[in-house]
């Protein structure tokens, strides 16, 4: 009887036990590395949570996280589902977390998408705005 009870004691002790995921520690960034001077507001549903002005070779709109996998901005930590950068010529782009919309950047890149276009070091991960997007910014609203 006692062998069987130290049976299911070590079983249940031995099918309980999960592996703990490998988090890794995750920095965002945008980077303006055009010639021209921007502003980016970022949304959380529909609530204006970051309004950040970006010279030429500045960064901002920062969020860490801690996470098994690279998620791009659209991670619970950061509570960012919508961009608008705007240009001081009124153009520019209108991003979200879907991806969707047609304001977005050319060339299927999007800050909110793992695989959106990031320059990656170690880490630290930046979505660079460069005189391209700004050649090829939209009218916006």
């Amino acid at each position: 009887m006692k062998n069987i009870f130290y049976t299911l004691l070590i079983g249940i002790l031995f099918f309980s036990c999960t592996d703990e995921p490998d988090l890794n520690n995750y920095n965002l960034e945008i980077q303006n590395n055009s010639n021209e001077n921007l502003n980016i507001k970022a949304y959380f549903e529909g609530n204006l949570i970051s309004n950040v002005n970006l010279s030429t070779n500045q960064s901002g709109l920062e969020c860490s996280y801690n996470d098994e996998n690279f998620r791009g901005l659209f991670s619970n930590q950061c509570n960012i589902d919508s961009l608008i950068i705007r240009f001081s010529n009124d153009k520019g782009y209108i991003v979200n977390d879907e991806g969707s919309g047609t304001l977005n950047f050319s060339n299927d890149r999007n800050p909110f998408l793992p695989n959106g276009g990031f320059d990656i070091n170690n880490n630290n991960y930046s979505f660079l705005i460069t005189q391209e997007d700004f050649d090829n910014a939209h009218d916006l609203p």
